[in-house]
């Protein structure tokens, strides 16, 4: 339900979506809200309904401190899903009249509740998200993102999880923080092939510029 209005309101910004698209939107929001209500006995077992009815308030406009409640239960059920952090986070970014020092408090604030367990791992996760989803390649410029603390949270998030996958994203935002000797010493790690979906927008000519730029004197 919540999938089919969004299916009418689209993905864009407020001034994007047709006026005559709105009751839909919001008819569908609602019945969403309202069944899981319904079923709550049986869904709020699996913390993912938790992360599906912050996605379900973020469309009704519900108030972020209620969102992040709701994430902090789902986190007594599953403290390994990720999901809800995200979720809440993309509540606060810009395209969602949130802004970057709100984005930056969240992170701070995900980041001294996990940091015993997962040192600085979700500071490059949730940092790496707000990039896919807003900031893209002004993310250092435009975010309270720090590279310092993007890189030790990229390092611990690889001796976790060791994959291509994060070293390539690791990798991007070298380069993007003009990190010469990291960037090269990871290009050099990821090897001839590399995962350009994790090199943001407009991938293959990103990669191209940077593998350049780390390889001159």
């Amino acid at each position: 339900m919540l999938e089919h209005g969004w299916s009418y309101r689209g993905g864009g910004y407020n001034k994007q979506v047709p006026p005559q698209a709105w009751a839909d939107f919001d008819k569908y929001v609602r019945l969403a809200a309202e069944y899981l209500a319904a079923h709550s006995d049986v869904a709020f077992a699996d913390s993912r309904a938790h992360q599906t009815l912050i996605n379900i308030g973020r469309a009704a406009g519900w108030d972020r401190d209620k969102l992040w409640s709701l994430a902090q239960a789902g986190i007594k059920k599953d403290p390994e899903n990720d999901g809800l952090y995200l979720a809440v986070l993309t509540s606060l970014l810009p395209k969602w009249n949130g802004s970057p020092a709100q984005v930056d408090r969240f992170i701070a604030q995900v980041v001294e509740r996990t940091r015993k367990e997962r040192g600085m791992e979700l500071y490059a996760r949730l940092y790496s998200a707000a990039a896919a989803q807003e900031f893209e390649h002004r993310l250092l410029s435009d975010s309270g993102a720090e590279w310092p603390k993007m890189m030790a949270g990229f390092r611990d998030l690889q001796a976790r999880y060791p994959s291509a996958w994060n070293l390539n994203r690791f990798a991007y935002f070298a380069c993007l923080a003009q990190d010469k000797p990291t960037t090269l010493d990871l290009l050099e790690q990821i090897g001839p092939k590399p995962q350009l979906n994790r090199w943001g927008t407009n991938a293959s000519r990103t990669y191209e510029t940077c593998k350049r730029w780390a390889s001159q004197q």
